[in-house]
């Protein structure tokens, strides 16, 4: 009889343990999935964000570009120079600026960077 009695406290001190032991692996578990699924939400937003920023920006300084360069062929062709030749390079012509192309670049390298650094947190 007494060994019945050990064999029930030690068959259900057991049983508790495998219990709380499964709750707690259980929790764990729903812990880091739900951390994947958040991170996972997190790498969609931060590369929506990316290609949309960049897109815009490439699309502006195309624009950009494609007006300069109409507008700069207008010009040059509307110059009348009258048999002198080289007098264009004394004139004011207008310039064509980098700043949009410095701009992209700098946000390719910053989201490329920011994705990094998130597909990193995932892995």
């Amino acid at each position: 009889m007494k060994a019945l009695i050990v064999f029930l406290i030690i068959g259900s001190g057991l049983f508790f343990l495998l219990f709380f032991m499964y709750i707690s692996y259980d929790n764990r578990y729903v812990e880091l999935k739900n951390g994947y699924e958040a991170q996972v939400a997190q790498d969609q937003i931060v590369y929506d964000e990316m290609w949309k920023i960049i897109q815009q920006q490439a699309g502006v300084t195309e624009n950009y570009s494609e007006s300069f360069r109409k507008n700069y062929k207008e010009i040059m062709q509307s110059r009348n120079y009258g048999g002198e030749l080289m007098k264009w390079i004394t004139e004011s012509n207008p310039n064509f600026s980098t700043a949009m192309y410095e701009k992209l670049m700098v946000s390719i390298e910053t989201y490329r960077t920011k994705f990094t650094t998130v597909q990193t947190k995932l892995i």
